[in-house]
């Protein structure tokens, strides 16, 4: 049992011995095709500078872009917007007070957020009003339509007029507050967005972008309620709205009815 455990083990290892052979022996790996030489067309180069006072220790440096205006803002509280061709200085403001989070505008409105927790607006660099959130900011504000948003640590989303101040909402989301200072994400409803740039009428002007490569939809739901007094009137509005005529009514509004894939296939 040994003198044929003895020959298992030679031929096993004579086996071994050859397949290593054969893979050193054989023939070359295939090699990858050279890379084609590539020449960049636009190098890029820088067109202007400017200081951003204070520093930004307390946030990350994300500016609001708009109309070919470059707004930021400063962690000791300096707001100033820069013609985004030159790098000249539009305007400029001084709030006397740390910041917490970054500015956002819609190039007529300014706003940020103080570390006292005050949400401060700009009307073209002129402060017009102060109001206090309640809560911890990290996010910068979304400002569009005449109205400025504001994401706070303890989930909740409050909504401002623009141009006095006045609260208009408050939505508070479920769930713990969030432990990690690190800034959210705000964005408008597309459909939002484009009536308020009607009613802009040019001033200021205003471009509306509606990411290609994600869709985030928020569906709204239409019911009968089974305690209804005339539920056959309930009926027929239903068959309007989901009618032709009905869901371009929708369409008219910069909605998405729900069957607009169906019409356009069939033209209408």
């Amino acid at each position: 049992m040994m003198r044929c455990g003895s020959i298992a083990g030679r031929c096993a290892a004579a086996a071994l011995a050859l397949i290593l052979a054969g893979c050193a022996s054989g023939p070359d790996k295939p090699k990858p095709t050279p890379l084609e030489a590539f020449t960049a067309q636009l190098g890029p180069r820088i067109l202007w500078t400017q200081r951003i006072d204070g520093g930004i220790a307390a946030f990350s440096l994300v500016p609001a872009v708009h109309a070919g205006v470059v707004t930021l803002a400063g962690g000791e509280g300096a707001v100033f917007a820069l013609d985004i061709e030159s790098g000249r200085e539009v305007w400029r403001a001084n709030l006397g007070a740390k910041l917490a989070a970054g500015v956002g505008s819609d190039g007529r409105f300014a706003a940020v957020v103080t570390q006292a927790g005050e949400l401060v607006a700009l009307d073209a660099g002129r402060e017009i009003w102060r109001m206090p959130l309640g809560t911890r900011v990290s996010a910068a504000p979304l400002v569009a339509g005449e109205r400025i948003f504001v994401l706070g640590l303890d989930r909740s989303v409050q909504a401002f007029d623009a141009v006095n101040g006045a609260k208009l909402w408050t939505l508070q989301r479920p769930g713990e507050p969030l432990t990690l200072a690190q800034a959210g994400v705000i964005a408008a409803w597309d459909y939002n967005l484009l009536a308020w740039q009607d009613g802009f009428q040019g001033n200021p002007k205003s471009h509306v972008v509606v990411p290609s490569d994600s869709v985030v939809a928020g569906v709204y739901v239409q019911a009968i309620s089974a305690y209804a007094p005339h539920p056959n009137a309930a009926k027929l509005w239903m068959e309007y709205i989901y009618s032709d005529e009905g869901q371009n009514l929708w369409l008219a509004g910069y909605c998405h009815p729900i069957l607009f894939n169906d019409m356009a296939t069939r033209g209408v």
